[in-house]
């Protein structure tokens, strides 16, 4: 699965460059066309159309004497079933 994902997504023209540090533009940005410049392109398949629908507020009241506060947050994630959990599983978001 990793490999047909690497196979279909990974190339120049899906990938982002980050230069940090004390870096001149007029030196740095030759150079990457140099060593980047004649990497050919790849065609990408369609990307799947995704429907979201609306999310319901929720209000959460936690009665405690903790001697702090605390917040939570949630974010929209796949399902159970979806090939993509796995994803959260191994970041330990699940």
């Amino acid at each position: 699965m990793l490999h047909d994902f690497y196979e279909t997504w990974y190339a120049p023209n899906n990938a982002i460059l980050v230069i940090a540090g004390d870096a001149d533009p007029t030196t740095i940005l030759p150079e990457v066309e140099r060593l980047f410049g004649g990497t050919p392109e790849k065609k990408f398949p369609p990307r799947p159309a995704i429907q979201f629908s609306p999310v319901a507020t929720e209000t959460l009241k936690l009665d405690t004497d903790l001697p702090y506060g605390l917040a939570f947050l949630s974010f929209r994630v796949p399902g159970w079933d979806d090939s993509d959990y796995a994803a959260l599983k191994y970041w330990g978001m699940c």
